[in-house]
């Protein structure tokens, strides 16, 4: 139903409105992503182009996400099953490179904050250890002290 209304609504709020819908049920819900199953026909159905050729970045935006989404988990597709038009398919690719280099810098800023996290957990604990070493042979020393002062028994 949800691919009916974007398609026929294609470039209306309301179609933009249930392909928010119909991407985040996919995305959230287990159950649809493993029974749904993207065609070329369906595909063409949801009329992509108009909600990519958008003049909002915003609804652009989400059309080459779900076009990048479902190129990601659905191996068996193609981006010309998008569209003939050569420049929407050239904007999915587009779209999808700059996704994936999003994502490693992402994930290569992650990995630095955990790394200098962990180097300055480091540092506090190899801290803790030599204060502890210290008030350990302190001890050690004043015990040492009180035994040799006192007289034997």
């Amino acid at each position: 139903m949800l691919v009916s209304l974007i398609g026929f609504n294609a470039g209306d709020p309301e179609a933009v409105q249930a392909l928010k819908i119909l991407f985040e049920i996919i995305k959230f819900d287990e159950k649809v992503f493993q029974r749904f199953k993207p065609s070329q026909a369906i595909l063409r159905k949801l009329s992509l182009d108009s909600i990519i050729y958008s003049k909002k970045q915003v609804e652009s935006d989400l059309a080459l996400d779900f076009a990048s989404f479902l190129l990601r988990y659905h191996r068996l597709l193609y981006y010309e099953e998008f569209s003939d038009d050569q420049r929407v398919v050239s904007m999915i690719k587009r779209a999808e490179t700059f996704r994936a280099w999003a994502d490693i810098e992402d994930i290569s800023l992650q990995q630095e904050r955990m790394m200098n996290t962990f180097s300055q957990h480091q540092q506090s604990t190899h801290k803790a250890f030599y204060d502890l070493r210290n008030y350990t042979k302190a001890t050690k020393d004043q015990i040492s002290q009180q035994i040799v002062k006192s007289p034997a028994p």
